[in-house]
């Protein structure tokens, strides 16, 4: 029987979202041979909630908290969070909490868990104070110390009077901040502690909210500061005002943002009124209401969140090494501190303390260790200066939610993986409560038992199948492969049958490189800092040696001896040796072209994905969709444009991209994933930079054209030889148009052939993260199911062409047309497609009640499988109908310049690697040939030339008796020459049809605002046909309605002239363009519609709204340089103030002072007068000259001192 380890994550805390991923990576590495994971999710409103798995693999707390399903629709699409539903009736948080898993009550705890493993922070001590009333063991120290190290109030004095260094602070209560003297408590701070400053709530639950004050002199951002951390946001009305929507909705969602909002429900104080809103939406409509109809311009509102300390620490800021540092107590008492790690962004590891700080720092935290009586483990956290002087700042007895990189660094440093390190955690937690219960039976008889499972288990762990995780690479994609590469590890790493080691591949395309790293490392920021890290490694061995020795007693009983602390470089003959087979979770070349498949094979290894052939198609997004194009597929019309052409004469290249391509169209690299580069190209400006930046030298950073693309200053951007132009897809008429992402599960069967499952198709809206699963084509479920039956068949025939196999995903769109018949457009193939919690392929199998440890055995097992059995499968699928997979030249491609030749996969020439084989057709053209044969014998049989002699008798006499009667019948050849009657009135059409004996019959009527109504447009049949006497005409006429079209909303299309075709498209004419002054967006944005004189917000366009066609539709278009900027308003400022309002808009002080000073910059003046004189609303031009007259003395009619709204006012 495996112990019940409750994993306890989620709470109220602002750090509620790291906990519950944190926790997530417990519950998947705690080690299942030994332990059952029972996930416990706490939520904001302290309700109890045994999750379910897909609960727990979703990316956030609210993708799942409160049921997305039940909460009221929300306009602007705001996230929130249980409590923003305000006070729910118990039946309705039920109904929530079934969506997620079951709700439980506290008394229910004992049945349900042997030991509780806390992830979440408990303040002062309070959820372990709970756990011991229970009786339920727990890990970390007891519910007194946590009480005293989880506030910093109390913990500060403690470390004093123990004689460990502490850095300066002062702590302060909200009353004495809200009712005292701003300026004294200012001139405190720096008497008694000194700037910079980091202020924060005493109160460890919030150690990741803190403000840091850099200035004494800036007493504004000090009580912003203040208020942030007081849960308090100051918001002036005129401010308000002037944001656009955009900026509103913007805002209030920063509000909501669990670490750095003001949590709900929020109380505001305005116009000496308190309102209080739990709903985003709600707040977002009382600030409107507020700052639009009751409120003076001069007016603030005042936001106060729950999420609000009651005390706060604040703190010298020293730019002294930060550091966190895990301590653990062995079996025999005694602490062992690991290797220190830098407590900052850049947690690059092993070693970035010397050797002498790194002991300096071991001995303070072993020493504090002992010297507060703590248990079991516990993460200290503090800083060390220039003379290696050890300050602590804090200790931290459930330091998993802060510190999750770190612990596993440090496990990973003395050889345990994460899942040997939470392990002993346990047990030494488990011994730390049987120490101090020494009379409570069940806990000594639930250590001992943890004993007997871990000395069963090491045998066991020996017998797991290796899996070689193959991530990294050398291409752009190769940071986006680590998520992957860490989801898959954290999945099997705790599983009873796969042991995976992490390999790193580095190097270029000529020359690869292996390297085996430890678990831990898959939790740096990326692959570059891995890389550093891995430089570090030599000048760390000794002092890492040194500690392993201090720690050989643990390591010989809990860690499994697989290599895993150990980073190396490795051969990939000699991971042939170590390992039974690979998990290939790169991205791009070599891991998605085929290479990586070829070495793996040629060494026996099995591996995930597709094989050689199938890769070397499928990375080449032109070649794939070639394959599928000869099969029958349609896609965009695509164009290669090669560096060589572009450089020899780039106005011939752009001359042709735009005979073949209309804007916008879609630039994107041939041969890469992930959306890495895929921009839109409206014009030819977007054009030259974009080719310009993909082919510039290497090296190079291409600042300007960043700048034209939008793209990040430092985000990489690929050096590349050819670049992908592709058109854009579109409705096309269609009545429904999707975007879609199908998953396919290729499996192989005993039969030796491949069977296809495609998971529920996934509809990608943009601007959301998630797809909507599964893909809508239609209200009516029949018409849902058929639609969906059909697309999935058409998915599952692009799989098969391109004989794809294990776990791979196409993407492409999908028009629906009023007869129901679907048409499938095809993108790409991804044959190793990225693995992320609660998105893309995971949510999709997690939607199919597939966990994502049975998704990854379900792969692992197949390629197994599929390894002995390829050569019949290939054969097969292969020889399918119009399956063809053809690797020459692309004659449907036109290149710019010269014909597109695919370029052979690249072969390292290094002993290790050997030449990549073409590979053969599997018996396809002896197939072919005798299909050909038995044809051919068939058409010259006797019994089929003698059944066709009969039927063609049969067919020439039904002729001539069918021809006749016809004639007969249809009075042939008298008939009348028939009218024109299009732009004849319909009156006037009837009175000549009935003197030509015709009959007009209005088929259908056609709104055109040129022509008035009644008006013939078509007729059927068409003028000068002969037809009969009394025949009916069919007649398209003008209506007098205009039919109701819905305007384009803004999103995709925001640019003025892509606007402007958009309205076109719908038959809407565009109307009047005015112009906003707008100095954040690009010139040109649309930033609101106009119809009938009402403005339309890009909101209100989501939601739809119907006008009629041909309308006028007015644009209010953004600008940034009109040539006026406001008239500054700096009577009674100082030259300095003044100096900063007027800032950069262009204005041209001219000074005067009072006693001719000739400084440039007369500090400490005041202004008295300006000229021209400040009004509201009035400018003047940039560039013009404005005077200020200064004065030493302040002049009379000036305030002494601005009051404390006005300064809150002028910050905002």
């Amino acid at each position: 029987m495996k112990i019940k380890v409750g994993i306890f994550f989620g709470g109220a805390s602002r750090v509620k979202e790291r906990s519950f991923d944190v926790g997530r990576t417990a519950y998947n590495y705690l080690n299942r041979s030994c332990f059952e994971p029972v996930p416990i999710f706490v939520d904001s409103l302290e309700n109890i909630i045994l999750l379910d798995w897909q609960s727990v693999f979703q990316p956030n707390i609210r993708d799942f908290c409160p049921a997305q399903e039940l909460c009221p629709p929300s306009p602007n699409q705001f996230r929130i969070y249980i409590e923003s539903l305000g006070n729910l009736p118990q039946e309705e948080l039920d109904r929530h909490f079934q969506k997620m898993g079951k709700a439980v009550k506290a008394a229910e705890l004992p049945q349900l868990i042997n030991f509780a493993f806390l992830l979440m922070p408990g303040e002062f001590g309070a959820l372990q104070l709970r756990l011991e009333e229970m009786r339920i063991p727990f890990s970390g120290s007891n519910s007194t110390l946590c009480a005293v190290l989880t506030d910093q109030a109390r913990l500060v004095p403690v470390l004093a009077e123990k004689g460990f260094n502490t850095l300066r602070q002062i702590t302060l209560s909200r009353q004495e901040w809200l009712g005292g003297n701003r300026d004294a408590i200012l001139s405190k701070v720096q008497a008694e502690v000194g700037f910079p400053v980091s202020i924060r709530s005493t109160a460890q639950s919030a150690t990741e909210h803190q403000n840091v004050v850099t200035e004494h002199d800036d007493p504004d951002s000090f009580r912003e500061a203040v208020d942030a951390v007081f849960g308090r946001e100051i918001i002036a009305v005129k401010t308000w005002l002037t944001r656009s929507d955009y900026e509103r909705i913007d805002h209030i969602r920063l509000l909501i943002n669990a670490i750095d909002g003001l949590g709900f429900p929020i109380r505001i104080a305005a116009n000496e009124q308190q309102y209080s809103v739990f709903h985003p939406e709600e707040l977002l409509k009382t600030l409107n209401r507020l700052a639009s109809e009751v409120l003076e311009e001069q007016s603030v509102m005042v936001l106060e969140g729950s999420q609000s300390a009651v005390q706060i620490s604040i703190q010298e800021h020293p730019s002294w090494t930060k550091f966190s540092c895990l301590v653990l107590a062995k079996e025999d008492g005694s602490p062992v501190a690991l290797l220190p790690e830098p407590d900052d962004e850049d947690k690059i590891t092993p070693l970035p303390f010397s050797r002498e700080q790194s002991a300096a720092i071991r001995i303070v935290c072993e020493r504090l260790f002992t010297a507060l009586g703590l248990q079991a483990y516990v993460g200290i956290r503090g800083c060390i200066d220039v003379q290696s002087k050890v300050y602590i700042d804090q200790v931290l007895p459930n330091p998993e939610p802060y510190l999750p990189i770190q612990i596993l660094h440090a496990g990973a440093a003395i050889g345990l993986s994460p899942s040997q390190l939470l392990t002993y955690m346990i047990r030494s937690s488990l011994q730390a409560r049987v120490s101090e219960n020494p009379n409570e039976a069940s806990f000594r008889t639930l250590l001992n038992y943890t004993d007997d499972l871990v000395r069963n288990w090491r045998p066991q762990e020996e017998k797991k199948t290796k899996v070689a995780l193959f991530y990294g690479g050398y291409g752009i994609e190769r940071n986006l492969t680590l998520q992957t590469a860490r989801h898959v590890y954290e999945v099997l790493s705790g599983s009873e049958e796969y042991d995976p080691i992490p390999v790193l591949l580095t190097g270029s395309v000529q020359h690869w490189e292996y390297h085996q790293t430890p678990g831990a490392m898959l939790f740096l920021p990326d692959v570059d800092s891995i890389v550093k890290a891995l430089q570090k490694i030599p000048a760390a061995m000794e002092e890492v040696e040194t500690l392993r020795n201090r720690c050989a007693d643990i390591l010989i009983k809990y860690a499994s001896g697989n290599a895993n602390a150990n980073a190396q470089k490795r051969s990939l003959d000699d991971l042939a040796r170590m390992i039974d087979q690979a998990f290939i979770a790169l991205q791009g070349r070599p891991g998605e072209d085929g290479q990586l498949q070829h070495e793996l094979e040629v060494r026996k290894i099995p591996y995930n994905g597709s094989g050689p052939k199938t890769s070397q198609i499928a990375v080449n997004k032109v070649q794939t969709l070639d394959v599928w194009r000869r099969n029958g597929f349609i896609g965009p019309n695509q164009l290669l444009v090669s560096k060589r052409a572009f450089e020899l004469s780039a106005e011939e290249a752009y001359q042709k991209i735009e005979s073949r391509l209309s804007y916008p169209f879609v630039a994107k690299p041939i041969d890469q994933n992930g959306g890495i580069a895929v921009k839109i190209i409206r014009n030819r400006t977007d054009l030259d930079a974009y080719l310009r930046m993909m082919f510039r030298p290497h090296g190079a950073d291409g600042a300007e054209y960043r700048k034209i693309l939008k793209l990040k200053p430092k985000s990489e951007f690929p050096f590349a030889e050819e670049a992908l132009l592709e058109s854009m897809i579109g409705p096309d008429g269609a009545r429904h148009f999707l975007e879609i992402s199908a998953t396919i599960m290729a499996s192989p069967t005993v039969e030796g052939s491949l069977k296809y499952q495609i998971f529920d198709l996934a509809e990608c809206i943009p601007g959301q993260v998630h797809p909507v699963i599964p893909a809508r084509f239609s209200k009516n479920p029949q018409e849902q199911h058929f639609l969906s039956s059909q697309i999935k068949a058409d998915f599952e025939k692009a799989a098969r062409i391109l004989n794809i196999f294990g776990l791979a995903t196409i993407d492409g769109f999908v028009r629906i047309y009023e007869n129901t018949n679907p048409e499938v457009i095809l993108l790409e193939a991804n044959t190793l497609p990225p693995l992320h919690y609660g998105r893309g392929v995971m949510q999709q199998s997690g939607l199919m009640g597939v966990t994502p440890f049975a998704l990854l055995d379900q792969v692992l097992t197949e390629s197994r499988q599929y390894a002995e059995l390829v050569p019949t499968l290939v054969a097969e699928v292969v020889t399918a109908p119009k399956v063809t997979i053809p690797i020459a030249s692309i004659p449907n491609t036109e290149p710019v310049v010269a014909p597109v030749e695919i370029a052979p996969a690249v072969v390292d020439t290094t002993t290790e690697r050997t030449a990549m084989p073409e590979i053969p057709s599997y018996g396809v053209e002896a197939r072919f040939k005798e299909f050909l044969n038995d044809t051919i014998g068939f058409f010259v049989s006797k019994i089929f030339i003698k059944n066709l002699l009969a039927l063609g008798a049969f067919l020439l006499i039904t002729f001539f008796a069918v021809s006749t009667g016809l004639k007969l019948y249809t009075h042939h050849g008298e008939s009348l020459e028939l009218l024109d009657f299009r732009g004849m009135s319909l009156e006037e059409a009837k009175a000549k049809a009935r003197l030509a004996s015709f009959r007009i019959v209005v088929n259908s009527t056609q709104f055109d605002a040129n022509k008035a109504p009644g008006i013939i447009l078509d007729q059927d049949p068409k003028p000068p046909a002969r037809v009969k006497n009394s025949r009916n005409i069919y007649v398209v006429i003008t209506s007098g309605t205009a039919p109701m079209v819905d305007l384009p909303d803004l999103v995709g299309r925001d640019e003025l002239s892509v606007y402007i075709k958009a309205l076109k498209r719908k038959g809407l004419d565009e109307g009047k363009v005015e112009f906003q002054f707008d100095r954040q967006l690009e010139e040109n944005t649309v930033l609101f519609v106009v119809y009938n004189g009402r403005k339309i917000s890009a909101a209100e366009l989501k939601t739809g709204v119907k006008v009629p066609k041909a309308s006028k539709i007015g644009l209010i278009v953004s600008v940034r340089n009109t040539g006026d900027v406001p008239i500054p308003d700096v009577l009674c400022k100082t030259y300095d103030q003044a100096e900063f309002i007027v800032g950069n808009s262009g204005v041209k002080l001219i000074l005067e002072t009072d006693d001719n000073n000739p400084a440039s910059r007369p500090v400490g003046y005041f202004v008295w007068k300006q000229e021209p004189a400040f009004h509201p609303d009035s400018t003047m031009k940039s560039g013009a000259e404005l005077k200020l007259f200064l004065t030493l003395k302040r002049p009379a009619d000036c305030p002494t001192e601005a009051p404390e709204q006005e300064g809150e006012f002028e910050n905002e």
